[in-house]
């Protein structure tokens, strides 16, 4: 049986996050708990998707290549967890 391995980046401030800085597979975010603002989440400079502030705890599932990087943008001192795995290049 092959067992997936990823990388995490647990982030708990408002900030922007560079998690990988080339081509990676982020395969999921945890809210650890409810968002304190808009998390956005960014392929380098190009917005992928924007989770709203105060959605509840629970793993969003990504499963996507992102071309350049993944970055994330939190608007509050969110606690969350990237789970991700960097491509060969």
């Amino acid at each position: 049986m092959l067992m997936e391995y990823f990388n995490y980046k647990y982030i708990t401030d408002a900030a922007t996050t560079t998690v990988a800085a080339r081509p990676a597979f982020l395969h999921s975010i945890t809210l650890n708990e409810a968002t304190a603002g808009a998390i956005t989440v960014k392929d380098g400079d190009t917005t992928i998707a924007i989770i709203k502030a105060a959605t509840t705890a629970q793993t969003l599932t990504y499963d996507i290549c992102l071309n350049t990087s993944i970055v994330i943008v939190t608007a509050g001192a969110d606690d969350i967890t990237v789970s991700f795995k960097p491509l060969q290049t």
